[in-house]
């Protein structure tokens, strides 16, 4: 095939493109608009990119199905080593292209040059759409060959179709040799084999690829082509937020323990096992807490990575390894250190911090393929990770979490010698020490204050769920539950059943029951949303006095009763949570609910209070 002999077709072409586009009524910005395009390229970058191609067939629709996502994640990372995007023309088929038919629903995704926003540009059927897709390959081609200050330097080919839909984006890419990048095994084998394309990188098959290994890697590789400075930038969570994004999975660790262990006392689960010939009746209870460290290195790597599947699997295989054998009773004796979620943060970081660098670096340097890319990064970062996680943040990390919860439980028990002295005429007998009811000051009315300055978040929940880490309710999870939860339930509950009149100044001239009646039965059944007291108490200072009191008083009760149970939950599966002591060696309340006094006076002293409030004023008004 001639390729020069095509170069002095490409004004023809173009003109056609042209009278194509204003037939079709498509939004084009050909030859006669490049001084407009100019204009909008407001960002100075060293060089400019195409992005051509399709979402692909079979295996390759499924790797990172969401077009418009891979369009933007490529633009941000090509701009950090100053590389602007100039044209895209990728076709996205509601189905794979190897099963489409001509009829199927299809979108074409371009740039818009005014203001420089991807966009979709054409819905139609395959065939349409591939018509218009056509036109933007000509127009491509003119700027890789004809128009220098509307250059294009490199072309990032994502399963495109050389023969067809950008057969002159290819054949001005192989004139020019710029590089090209990308993935689709077939496309680029004939690009680079038949059309002698200057194909560069890892570039190759698209299998276990993710939109986010894709645009690390094509930049990457074109950075390292071009000699260009690339360092992608690793984000930074934080502490509380990879906690709060682990919340579920603590909540739900501690109901399975609640129910194996009742399971258990009610000697179910030993008739299964013996019956079955899973072992003795008996042992030592059952705890499924050790899938949290690796959840929690999971969570950690995938925040720190950005990168999708391939992160979380590196997570996955650097949690398990790092933090196996957590979980269940702890032994001082024990030669080795358990895993800890702690651990497992510090260990996902560490993989997810390798993920990026491992794969920049192989796509860069060694042009590894996309591929192989992945599996090295999953699998080698949370190798690494996993060896450096048992080695050195294992034992510190267990040393700082067992630190914390005994911290914890000082202050619940007040002090160990109230704690032995207690233990003798069992927990009910205890009274309330000084000490106690000062620590109930703190945390309680603490918590409620916290919840409104934005300290909750930040301060309470990280304790809350240190204190969870080996699957079982918490003091703090209770106090949140009382203090929040079941407060802003009976303020609620006593607006929606006696509000104020609308006329009142506090209603702002609205009706607040349909507020109130939400938030009473989101604060009840799921255990949130205790913003919605707010409005009724805020700027009272009978009422506020109220709450900070019955704040502190349930507090007070839970460190008697040693209550431990978990907001985000329904009333009755809180009380069923805190019918546990929660602690090793403090199971011997059984079905005793050591949170209900504590929940009472949390929940009838605010309704009580607005019942009264309430009636008085509309009584006197």
């Amino acid at each position: 095939m001639c390729i020069f002999a095509i170069a002095t077709a490409f004004d023809a072409a173009a003109a056609a493109a042209a009278e194509a586009a204003k037939w079709y009524e498509f939004p084009l910005w050909t030859c006669h608009d490049r001084g407009r395009y100019r204009a909008a390229q407001s960002m100075a970058f060293k060089r400019y990119v195409a992005i051509v191609g399709s979402s692909g067939g079979g295996g390759a629709a499924q790797s990172g199905s969401d077009v418009y996502g891979l369009l933007v994640a490529l633009k941000r990372e090509l701009a950090q080593c100053e590389v602007g995007l100039a044209m895209v023309q990728l076709v996205e088929c509601s189905a794979p292209l190897d099963f489409a038919a001509s009829q199927t629903p299809t979108v074409l995704w371009t740039v818009n040059p005014q203001t420089e926003q991807i966009e979709r540009s054409f819905n139609g059927t395959l065939d349409g759409v591939n018509e218009r897709a056509q036109i933007v390959d000509r127009l491509i081609s003119r700027m890789i060959i004809g128009d220098e200050k509307q250059r294009i330097d490199g072309l990032i080919s994502i399963s495109s179709d050389p023969d067809a839909v950008n057969q002159y984006t290819f054949l001005a890419a192989a004139k020019t040799q710029i590089p090209v990048v990308g993935t689709g095994g077939t496309s680029l084998g004939k690009a680079a084999g038949e059309l002698d394309c200057n194909v560069v990188g890892n570039s190759g098959g698209s299998v276990s690829t993710t939109i986010e290994t894709k645009a690390l890697s094509f930049t990457a590789s074109l950075a390292g082509f071009w000699k260009l400075t690339y360092e992608p930038s690793v984000p930074r969570p934080r502490l509380n937020g990879i906690l709060g994004a682990c919340l579920p999975a603590f909540v739900a660790v501690a109901i399975a323990n609640k129910l194996l262990r009742d399971l258990q006392g009610a000697r179910f689960l030993n008739w299964w096992t013996s019956s079955s010939g899973g072992g003795a009746v008996g042992g030592p209870p059952l705890d499924v807490s050790g899938v949290l460290p690796v959840l929690a290195s999971v969570i950690t790597a995938s925040q720190v990575a950005q990168m999708g599947e391939t992160a979380a699997l590196a997570g996955v295989v650097a949690g398990v390894l790092a933090c196996s054998g957590s979980g269940g009773s702890r032994s001082s004796s024990s030669e080795e250190a358990d895993g800890t979620v702690l651990g497992g943060i510090m260990t996902g970081w560490l993989a997810g911090w390798l993920c990026r660098w491992f794969l920049v670096k192989t796509a860069r340097s060694l042009w590894v393929p996309a591929t192989a890319s992945s599996i090295i990064t999953a699998g080698a970062t949370g190798l690494i990770a996993a060896l450096v996680g048992r080695l050195i943040f294992r034992r510190p990390c267990a040393w700082l979490s067992e630190g914390v919860q005994k911290a914890l439980f000082f202050f619940e028990a007040a002090s160990p010698l109230v704690a032995s002295s207690s233990s003798s005429s069992g927990r009910n007998s205890r009274k309330i020490s000084v000490f106690q009811w000062l620590v109930a000051l703190v945390v309680g009315p603490g918590m409620t204050y916290g919840s409104q300055v934005g300290g909750y978040h930040l301060v309470f929940l990280p304790l809350i769920l240190f204190e969870m880490e080996k699957g079982q309710p918490s003091f703090l999870g209770a106090v949140d539950w009382c203090s929040l939860c079941l407060i802003s339930g009976g303020i609620t509950t006593a607006t929606w059943l006696l509000p104020l009149p609308t006329s009142h100044p506090s209603n702002g001239g609205g009706d607040p029951r349909p507020l109130a009646k939400r938030g009473a039965y989101t604060n009840l059944m799921w255990g949130d949303f205790v913003e919605a007291c707010y409005p009724f108490f805020q700027g009272q200072m009978f009422l506020t006095g109220l709450v900070y009191l019955a704040s502190w008083l349930s507090t007070a009760l839970l460190l008697r009763q040693g209550g431990r149970s978990s907001a985000y939950l329904p009333v009755v599966l809180s009380w069923w949570l805190g019918s546990e002591g929660g602690r090793e060696g403090e199971n011997e309340g059984g079905w005793e609910c050591r949170v209900w006094w504590a929940s009472l006076i949390a929940f009838g002293l605010p309704f009580v209070a607005v019942i009264v409030r309430n009636g008085w004023v509309r009584m006197m008004g």
